[in-house]
């Protein structure tokens, strides 16, 4: 089994696509989104969808960031 640790990726969705046609992960493989998946770069909603899509492909982990944090504090507070 392979690990990877992937972090920071704030919304660089073909940056993220060049990492995970590198790393070309399968069913044994493990990787770990350690948050800032959004915010700041140009495509998060692709970001989302790729992390969501490798579900299917191999063992994800997926951790919330200080950006998500920050953005869920928004959505259910609003500040």
């Amino acid at each position: 089994m392979r690990r990877f640790v992937i972090g920071d990726i704030h919304g660089c969705a073909k940056a993220l696509r060049t990492i995970i046609e590198a790393i070309e992960p399968n069913s044994d493989d493990e990787l770990i989104f350690v948050g800032d998946y959004i915010d700041r770069g140009p495509n998060s909603r692709d970001v989302i969808n790729q992390v969501i899509a490798l579900e299917d492909a191999c063992r994800t982990v997926t951790l919330r960031g200080n950006h998500e944090i920050m953005m869920q504090g928004v959505a259910l507070h609003g500040f």
